[in-house]
C-alpha cells in the first residue's frame, strides 16, 4: 500500500525540462519616506501599509501613460488571503488604447520543467521516518576511486527508475568530478569527448567565464558542498558526481535534476548517497554546462541549510523552492550562461514571469505553473544593488525562506520587492531612479542574442470609471496601464491590495519618466 501511495505521488509531479539615489534632475520623485520593516519574534514581516490616494496629473496629455504597480503583501511567505487594487480615472473623454502584452511564446509548454530539483525534493518529504532508515550509513565504496568502465547502479528518485551508469575517464583524469553514463544498448550514452569537455569546464575552464572552473565560480558565491565531517561528504569522495541520464529514460523536457535524499544518511534505497548531480545527456554542450551551474547551487544549498557538513542539526530547514531555484537560476548567470551568451532557457522562464506576474507568488513556487523566471529576476535586482555579500549571505544563513531575505536584505524584503516589482516596468524608461533600474542595463522588454524579453503584462485602466486588478494572491503584482489619445488633464483614485503599497509611474512623454509617486 505505501509504494501505490508514493507512485500516486510521483505521478502528480510533472516531469519536464530539468539601491542608491538618482543622480538624474530630469526626474522627480514624489513620495512619502518609507520607514525600515522590522522582523518581528514570530519570523514574520512588518509591511509597509498603502493607503488609498488621489493623484493629479494636470499635464497629461495625447503622448503621455500612467501606470499603476500594484502589489499584495501580506506578514507571512503564505496565506490564503487574495486582494485586489482598484483604481478610478477621471480625465479626457477618450478610449484606452490596448495596453495588454507579453502574451504571445511566454506560456512554457506543458510538462516543461528545466530543473527536477522540486519534484525530487516532494519525494523525499513524503518518505516515511522509517523508509528512510532501512539503509545503512556506512559510507559506501567512492565514486571516485573508480576506474573508467566500471558501473554502478543509480536511483533515479524522481521517476522510481534505476539505471546502470558507465564511469567515463580515469580517475587522474579529472580534479572535481567524476563522471558516469547510463548505458543503453550496451553503450553509454556520453562519450569520453565529451566527457572530458565536461570535465575540463567543471574543473578548470569554464568557456563561458575562462579563467576557472564551474565547481570554483559557484562556491566561490554559494559556500561549499558537503565536503567534511566525514572528509569527501555523504559518499566520502572529494569530487563531485555527474551522471549522465538518457532523455529515453526522464523525457526529452528534463534537463537535470539533484535529489535531497542523496545527501540524507539514512535517506533509504532511494538514496544513492552522495553529492550527485544528474544531467540530460542529450542536450548541447551549452546548455549542459549552463545545467550543472544550476544544479550544482543545489547541492550547496542542501548543505547550507540541512547537512551543515555533517552536523544534520535538529530543526534545519530545507530553503523556499522558489529562493533555491532563484538563486540556482542566478548561479548559471555567475557561470555566464546568459541572455547575452545565448541562455534561451533563461529567456522563456523569465517570460513564463514576465507574462503573468498577477498569477505568481513569489514564495509559492507553484502558483503559476513555475516559478524558476520570478526567482532568478529577483537575485539578480538583489546581486546588482546588494552585491555578492548579501547574496552569499542569504545563500549560507541556516534561516530560510521570508526571514532570511528579510535579514539579510537592509530595506527589508517587503521594500525590496516593491522596488523590484516596479523596476521590472520602470527599467524600460528613460530618466529612472537608480533603486528601479537594472545597474547592468537590464530591459525586461529588450532583445538579446538568447532572443527577446517581452515586458511585463499590464491590463488597461478604463478612462472616467474603476477598473479593479485581478485578484492578486500574496506576494504578486498587478501593472494597471492607462495610455490616452485624445485631451488633457487626469486624476487618479488608487485603493490598493490588501493594504499594500504600491506605485505610480507617470510618464509626461511615453517611454520617459516623469515622475514616480508612492501610495504609502
Amino acid at each position: 500500500m505505501k509504494k501505490l501511495f508514493l507512485v500516486t505521488v510521483l505521478a502528480l509531479f510533472t516531469l519536464g525540462c530539468g539601491g542608491g539615489g538618482d543622480d538624474n534632475p530630469v526626474f522627480q520623485v514624489v513620495t512619502n519616506p518609507t520607514p525600515q520593516p522590522t522582523q518581528t519574534p514570530t519570523g514574520t514581516v512588518e509591511i509597509i501599509p498603502g493607503r488609498e490616494k488621489t493623484f493629479e496629473f494636470p499635464s497629461f496629455s495625447n503622448s503621455s501613460k500612467l501606470v499603476v504597480v500594484a502589489n499584495h503583501q501580506v506578514t507571512t511567505e503564505t496565506s490564503s488571503a487574495s486582494a485586489a487594487a482598484k483604481v478610478n480615472l477621471v480625465g479626457p473623454t477618450s478610449t484606452a488604447r490596448d495596453l495588454v502584452q507579453g502574451r504571445t511564446d511566454s506560456d512554457l509548454p506543458t510538462g516543461f520543467n528545466p530543473c527536477g530539483y522540486a519534484d525530487a525534493y516532494a519525494y523525499s518529504q513524503v518518505l516515511e521516518p522509517e523508509v528512510m532508515e532501512q539503509s545503512s550509513p556506512e559510507i559506501r565504496p567512492r565514486y571516485q576511486e573508480l576506474a573508467e568502465g566500471e558501473e554502478v547502479e543509480f536511483n533515479l528518485v524522481i521517476s522510481a527508475k534505476k539505471i546502470r551508469a558507465r564511469k567515463i575517464l580515469e580517475p587522474s583524469e579529472t580534479i572535481h568530478c567524476s563522471i558516469f553514463a547510463e548505458v543503453l544498448d550496451g553503450t553509454p550514452v556520453v562519450d569520453r569527448a565529451k566527457a572530458l569537455a565536461v570535465a575540463e569546464a567543471f574543473d578548470s575552464d569554464n568557456p563561458q567565464r575562462r579563467g576557472s572552473g564551474i565547481y570554483e565560480q559557484v562556491r566561490a558565491l554559494f559556500g561549499s558542498e558537503w565536503n567534511q565531517n566525514p572528509p569527501g561528504g555523504n559518499d566520502g569522495d572529494e569530487k563531485i558526481v555527474i551522471v549522465f541520464f538518457s532523455s529515453k529514460t526522464l523525457g526529452e523536457s528534463l534537463f537535470g535534476f539533484v535529489s535531497p535524499l542523496d545527501a540524507n544518511p539514512n535517506g533509504g534505497t532511494n538514496s544513492n548517497k552522495g553529492e550527485i548531480i544528474y544531467v540530460n545527456a542529450n542536450k548541447p554542450e551549452y546548455q549542459t554546462l549552463a545545467t550543472i551551474s544550476h544544479e550544482f547551487q543545489h547541492v550547496i544549498n542542501l548543505n547550507q541549510k540541512i547537512i551543515r557538513q555533517g552536523q544534520h542539526p535538529s530543526g534545519a530547514k530545507d530553503e523556499n523552492v522558489s529562493i533555491n531555484e532563484g538563486l540556482s537560476g542566478l548561479s548559471e548567470e555567475i557561470c555566464g550562461y546568459t541572455y547575452e551568451s545565448g541562455n534561451d532557457l533563461l529567456v522563456r522562464v523569465t517570460n513564463n514571469y514576465l507574462s503573468k506576474p498577477e498569477e505568481h507568488e513569489f514564495f509559492n513556487f507553484y502558483a503559476a505553473g513555475l516559478g524558476y523566471g520570478q526567482g532568478y529576476l529577483f537575485f539578480r535586482y538583489v546581486r546588482e544593488h546588494f552585491g555578492d555579500q548579501t547574496i552569499r549571505a542569504i545563500s549560507t544563513d541556516p534561516e530560510v525562506g521570508l526571514k532570511n531575505l528579510d535579514d539579510h536584505l537592509g530595506p527589508g524584503f517587503p521594500e525590496v520587492f516593491r522596488r523590484w516589482t516596479i523596476a521590472n516596468y520602470a527599467t524600460n524608461l528613460q530618466a529612472v531612479p537608480s533603486i528601479y533600474r537594472y545597474p547592468s542595463g537590464l530591459k525586461t522588454n529588450g532583445t538579446y542574442p538568447a532572443g527577446k524579453l517581452v515586458g511585463v503584462k499590464t491590463f488597461p485602466l478604463q478612462n472616467n470609471g474603476d477598473t479593479t486588478s485581478p485578484q492578486l494572491g500574496p506576494w504578486s503584482t498587478a501593472y494597471l496601464a492607462f495610455d490616452s489619445l485624445t485631451g488633457t488633464g487626469l486624476q487618479a483614485t488608487v485603493t490598493p491590495a490588501g493594504g499594500s503599497a504600491y506605485g505610480v509611474l507617470f510618464e509626461q512623454l511615453e517611454d520617459r519618466l516623469n515622475s514616480l509617486e508612492g501610495g504609502e
